[in-house]
């Protein structure tokens, strides 16, 4: 699909791979480790060329910045494609098409009665508006179901951070490279806390920590600010 919309090339270069994980326990204990780097290492002297290393054919995930993506996109479209500020309300299927209606609010005006009413008509409609889709909601209304969320007991917090492991990038060297390009997960049963690579400078990584917590506290810890948390 990349390749056919004209992303792949882009995709690849600013792809930002895990080639090393590994795995701590809460007391730092190494529970394991694996990826293409460690594969690397252990293969012959004369096989290390990251080339040569027979990883299955396959590139892999290809691992971008969903901001990059999301631009790598835009750029591609028709100007006037993407409507900003619209806010979907109903659709209707017809026999030969579907008709959504959606609102944009005037830019001269902030009251909330200054809103534009749109139809469109299409062959396809597709509800990719998130976990709370609206489009979701709408479809379950007209079909008299009730689908809402269920909550799982884990919340999830994801920051960004420009100080890389040290224990991960210092095990790579020179001709070892890759190590740099790792992340880590640490687990105690109940909590996760997971890195990677953010960015194809290497400059930062995403971290993800997972924990269990009830739904109440989980929508107050999503009310704070960042520096709150």
């Amino acid at each position: 699909p990349l390749a056919k919309l004209g992303l792949l090339e882009e995709c690849v270069r600013k792809n930002t791979p895990s080639k090393c994980h590994f795995i701590f326990d809460s007391h730092g204990n190494v529970l394991g480790y694996y990826g293409r780097a460690i594969k690397e290492l252990n293969a012959p002297i004369s096989s290390r060329d990251s080339n040569k290393v027979n990883h299955g054919g396959s590139l892999g995930n290809l691992r971008v910045p969903r901001q990059d993506l999301r631009k790598m996109i835009i750029e591609r479209l028709a100007e006037g494609t993407i409507q900003w500020g619209s806010r979907f309300l109903s659709y209707e299927e017809k026999d030969t098409h579907i008709e959504v209606t959606y609102s944009t609010r005037s830019s001269s005006s902030l009251e909330p009665s200054a809103l534009n009413l749109t139809t469109l008509r299409g062959a396809v409609l597709v509800g990719a508006d998130g976990i709370r889709s609206r489009v979701r909601d709408f479809k379950n209304k007209l079909d008299g179901t009730d689908k809402a969320l269920s909550y799982l007991g884990v919340s999830v917090i994801l920051g960004i951070s420009d100080a890389p492991p040290p224990f991960i990038t210092r095990l790579g060297s020179g001709e070892e490279e890759g190590m740099e390009q790792g992340g880590y997960y640490v687990l105690d049963g109940t909590t996760r806390l997971f890195t990677m690579p953010f960015d194809e400078q290497r400059r930062h990584i995403m971290w993800q920590l997972s924990f269990q917590c009830d739904e109440a506290e989980g929508h107050m810890i999503r009310s704070l600010r960042s520096e709150e948390i």
